[in-house]
């Protein structure tokens, strides 16, 4: 049986510290103090039954705060809604005693009064945040989805247009059965981008909770990703050198739409070279961390191109805002480090598994493609640990993948 995880942050600790204090104060007040002044102790232990039942009740919200999967905010809200109303009642009935000192009347025994109130009045008041706290947290989540299903339609519109674009444009050489500039015919270019609007379309709910922060991947296997990304790569553009060197043990909680990730971002290299492009995908785990890098040897991203990087409505392009996109979606982040004497390296940085196997790089696509000989490698052309050291702290990724 798996055991419940608390976590006492200051809402869930100050409640049940509250709750605790104030069993202990009608714990003495009505067992030890009251049978000497009333003669009897029937009358104390209903107290006590009432007074110390509300003390626990508080006790166990703070115990619940602590073991809920609630947020911070959330859990502040109860905490302060129930805090609140109970010192309000508290108040109100010290007001109301003192008034009825002040008018000479007599007040039989303050603090049961004092006590039933704010146990009482925090435990109202506790509903009514744990309330509010669902209501704001379901607003957030139809905020999300919102969000999220215009993100994914924007992310179907830009990628499905571009597929259909080159569909058409093929689409009239069938029948003469023309080549293409690479050699493939168009019959062959047009069936592979239709293809791909089929995976982009079975990946659309996929992406919409990833982006949404509802996913909540397992541990995968990178390299296989990996590799089917390069093999699409390769597929798509027979002119590229594309290839891969990925530890077959390295892993990190992503879904499938990391492989939109990738697809983006070898597309991205590949499209915009000024030339036959040479790109290399790598990753390693550094601490906590996974990093997964696409390294190209292209003219790189100059400096004045950087300012809005992400923000899609800048330009007509969507594709590495995708990428940004989800990886935040999957807790993490992505970076830029251009490259010596050029190109560029797009860093993604990913939550690590708990456990790493230690194993070699699996081959996966690279010994289908006999080897990785013409990819640029880190310690090649990139000053080696020197880049691998500097790639987290580069500018973001610029959004270079036209429509």
């Amino acid at each position: 049986m798996e055991r419940a995880r608390y976590e006492w942050d200051v809402a869930a600790a100050g409640t049940a510290l509250l709750g605790a204090t104030l069993f202990l104060a009608t714990a003495y007040h009505h067992v030890v103090r009251e049978p000497g002044v009333v003669g009897g102790r029937v009358g104390p232990t209903a107290a006590f039954v009432l007074d110390g039942g509300l003390a626990v009740g508080v006790v166990a919200v703070g115990v619940g705060l602590a073991r809920s999967d609630r947020d911070r905010e959330s859990r502040r809200t109860v905490a302060a809604f129930g805090a609140g109303t109970g010192l309000a009642f508290g108040l109100a009935m010290a007001l109301t005693m003192a008034i009825r000192a002040a008018e000479g009347r007599p007040v039989a025994e303050p603090e049961f009064v004092l006590f039933t109130a704010v146990g009482a009045g925090f435990l109202t008041g506790s509903l009514a945040g744990t309330y509010r706290a669902r209501s704001r947290e379901h607003a957030r989540s139809v905020a999300r989805t919102r969000d999220s299903l215009a993100f994914v339609n924007g992310m179907l519109r830009h990628d499905v247009r571009n597929d259909a674009a080159i569909i058409a444009g093929y689409a009239e050489d069938l029948d003469a059965g023309a080549a293409t500039a690479d050699g493939r015919t168009a019959a062959s270019v047009v069936r592979d981008r239709a293809r791909r609007v089929v995976e982009r379309t079975e990946l659309a709910r996929t992406v919409a909770e990833t982006v949404a922060g509802e996913a909540d991947p397992d541990p995968v296997p990178l390299a296989p990703l990996v590799d089917e990304a390069v093999a699409s790569a390769r597929s798509a553009y027979p002119a590229a050198t594309v290839a891969s060197e990925v530890p077959a043990g390295l892993t990190a909680p992503v879904n499938e739409a990391f492989r939109l990730v990738l697809d983006n971002l070898i597309e991205n290299a590949i499209e915009h070279h000024e030339g036959e492009a040479t790109v290399r995908v790598d990753a390693e785990r550094a601490g906590d961390r996974v990093r997964v890098r696409v390294l190209d040897d292209g003219p790189g991203i100059p400096p004045e191109a950087r300012a809005d990087l992400f923000d899609h409505e800048v330009g007509a392009a969507k594709g590495l805002h995708v990428v940004d996109t989800v990886v935040g979606g999957l807790g993490g982040e992505v970076r830029v480090r251009d490259r010596d004497p050029h190109g560029t390296a797009v860093v993604v940085s990913l939550p690590a598994a708990e456990a790493e196997p230690t194993s070699e790089t699996e081959p996966g696509a690279d010994a289908a493609a006999g080897g990785d000989s013409g990819a640029p490698r880190a310690d090649d052309d990139t000053g080696g640990a020197a880049d691998r050291a500097g790639d987290a702290d580069g500018p973001p990724v610029d959004d270079r993948d036209a429509a």
